[in-house]
């Protein structure tokens, strides 16, 4: 029996040719790659550009990944102390740095960058914030805020101690909103009494009178200068809390 050709038969088209056929899997592999590249480095003009084996080490031997316990400021800080080791004249920051950042992310980073919309990051300074804005989450910062106006001193703590982990709470967090005022306002009102009064005995009556640049070398002073004694004194405490226990 003939086969009519039309529409209706698959193997002709109406005009008595044979219709090219599509395997219904066609779509099911890719048939060509195109490289996932939110990041794009501006080019490179100086020919004789070229990133060490060395220094790509030393970026991947820190990598961050995108963990919760992770600081991706503290990352930052690190990436841009060892691209400071590579410098070329017509070498843009840009063109060094945005080669490199790639590399120095793991795991769910990693697959942050390459989600990127392609081409959506060309400058160093774009790349960062869409970097902390993934990983430094709207928690954390409260987290950093609360430990810093709720900042009490540690009864085993020096003042020393207690002044490094308080600027530390402030580091962690330099978007954190309090003026120099507050801060030192919230140190002052959190340290034990004997440093408080340690505090207004410096300022003759009253460390909350101090000026704000005062105030703060003030504290930094006291706190290069106490820290053996604080230590001292904390051990003779801890000495006679347990002699009284006897």
């Amino acid at each position: 029996m003939d086969i009519p050709e039309g529409n209706g038969n698959p193997l002709g088209n109406g005009n008595g040719r044979a219709r090219q056929t599509r395997p219904i899997g066609l779509g099911d592999a890719p048939n060509r790659h195109q490289q996932r590249r939110g990041i794009v480095p501006p080019p490179v003009q100086n020919h004789n550009f070229e990133i060490k084996l060395g220094m790509i080490t030393l970026v991947q031997n820190k990598m961050f990944h995108g963990l919760s316990c992770e600081d991706p400021i503290d990352h930052l800080d690190e990436f841009d102390r060892l691209c400071d080791l590579t410098k070329m004249n017509g070498v843009s920051e840009d063109a060094i740095k945005l080669r490199l950042f790639p590399m120095s992310l793991g795991d769910k980073a990693h697959q942050w960058e390459k989600s990127l919309p392609h081409g959506s990051i060309t400058t160093w300074e774009d790349c960062k914030k869409a970097f902390l804005a993934k990983f430094f989450s709207t928690g954390r910062t409260a987290k950093l805020r609360s430990e810093i106006s709720g900042f009490t001193q540690r009864n085993n703590e020096t003042f020393a101690e207690a002044w490094e982990r308080f600027k530390g709470y402030t580091s962690q967090c330099p978007h954190h909103g309090f003026s120099n005022e507050s801060l030192l306002s919230t140190l002052y009102r959190g340290v034990l009494p004997r440093y408080k009064e340690m505090l207004d005995t410096a300022s003759n009556g009253n460390f909350l009178n101090q000026d704000v640049d005062d105030g703060w070398q003030l504290v930094e002073n006291i706190a290069n200068s106490s820290g053996s004694y604080g230590e001292e004194y904390d051990r003779t405490n801890e000495l006679d809390l347990q002699l009284d226990r006897v």
